[in-house]
């Protein structure tokens, strides 16, 4: 790879999903009925949210490769998935992967950036963190057959900054031990940013890993309240001592929409 890539590729690395599959850091194992709208997809390496009766929410990068879908994902591919205890949750047929209406602006800007030469290494890794965090990491996949999972409830409207939440993934409970396929949730404090679609949680020693990409984020009023969807698992920082993870906000719009109007409009 030329060396001039390698800083602007950093993230990119996350989105190719080129990362062993680790879960939460600091982690509970998930119990019983909790967290029923889960699923995994080994497949993918990702985490996923039954949001309709054959929607899978994810996220984009999880489904992608580069601008294209994934060719395993053709419609009518076969794609396995398992609950939150590891256990078989069914076998489905992909019907359609529908991707975020912003996610291509992502990849057409990455590729401009690594076509100018006129730009530094950090110049070029500032201005892809920074258009980024304007970009609605995001898929839903629409399926055939039957699940184990419940359909799960967003919450399209709910103000997180400063409140816990709760994230969900599926795999070990150290980073680089092997992966046991079940799945542990950790708190995590919500932070965001007025004009970002990023919601940013700091709670080191607990927070996700990059096989956790598209796994849904949780809110819950009280624990034994219903739970709500209110991001989906982007990426996590690289200096893991800083326990940062990053989600797509679910409540906020892009240039073609809310997301909640596209999400809905599938769902139809």
């Amino acid at each position: 790879m030329n060396i001039k890539k390698i800083k602007l590729l950093i993230i990119w690395s996350l989105l190719l999903n080129s990362l062993p599959s680790w879960a939460l850091v600091g982690g509970v194992r998930v119990m019983g009925n909790e967290f029923r709208s889960f699923v995994e997809m080994p497949l993918l390496a990702c985490g996923g949210a039954r949001i309709g009766n054959h929607f899978i929410l994810t996220a984009a990068h999880c489904v992608t490769h580069g601008a294209d879908i994934a060719p395993y994902l053709v419609k009518d591919s076969a794609l396995e998935l398992t609950d939150a205890q590891g256990n078989p949750a069914g076998r489905v047929k992909v019907v359609k992967i529908n991707i975020s209406p912003d996610w291509n602006e992502l990849i057409s800007f990455t590729e401009k950036l690594n076509n100018d030469n006129s730009l530094t290494d950090d110049k070029k890794f500032d201005l892809y963190t920074n258009y980024s965090e304007k970009i609605h990491d995001l898929a839903v996949i629409e399926f055939s057959g039957n699940i184990s999972a419940t359909v799960g409830q967003i919450d399209y409207g709910l103000k997180l900054k400063g409140k816990t939440v709760m994230a969900i993934g599926s795999g070990c409970e150290t980073p680089g031990g092997a992966s046991s396929g079940i799945a542990s949730w950790a708190k995590l404090t919500a932070k965001t940013q007025n004009l970002g679609v990023n919601i940013t949680t700091a709670g080191a020693p607990s927070q996700i890993c990059p096989g956790d990409s598209g796994s849904p984020l949780y809110f819950k009023s009280d624990f034994a309240g219903p739970e709500f969807i209110v991001g989906v698992v982007k990426a996590v920082d690289s200096d893991t001592k800083k326990g940062r993870s990053y989600f797509t906000r679910l409540d906020n719009s892009t240039a073609h929409g809310s997301i909640k109007e596209w999400i809905n409009s599938l769902l139809k």
